[in-house]
């Protein structure tokens, strides 16, 4: 019984290492967001796309790329069995502020790419990437 056991405790072991690498929980948002930094607009522009918005202040200048998701579900009432339809406008910014010579110094987003280190290859930045 013993060993029964101690062959089922080894291989509960091991499965459960195998599968550890499936539970990706790491946010790749500021690794992309980083990679960034100290880059010229251009080449950013060239990854990311053009910006939504732009404003200028004390010379500097922040670039907002902007995505809306809106997410709508139908839900049962409980007290006149009637559907109810809600909905989430889920606004996503990535800001960029850069210098006057047009390099980025700093970033906000309210974005998160968890667990998605695929999606997060295609934007992070080719020359200081971290993720390979």
């Amino acid at each position: 019984m013993k060993k029964i056991l101690i062959f089922v405790l080894c291989i509960l072991l091991i499965k459960s290492t195998a599968y550890a690498g499936l539970f990706d929980t790491t946010d790749y948002e500021p690794i992309v967001m980083n990679s960034w930094m100290g880059e010229n607009i251009n080449a950013i522009i060239e990854k990311l796309g053009y910006p939504d918005k732009s404003i200028e202040i004390n010379s500097k200048k922040v670039y907002t790329w902007e995505s809306q998701n809106l997410k709508c579900e139908l839900h049962d009432t409980s007290y006149d069995y009637k559907k109810e339809l809600s909905c989430d406008n889920n606004l996503k910014k990535r800001q960029i502020e850069f210098d006057s010579n047009n390099i980025a110094i700093k970033w906000r987003s309210n974005y998160t790419i968890i667990g998605d280190k695929h999606y997060a290859m295609k934007l992070v930045n080719p020359n200081k990437n971290t993720l390979k």
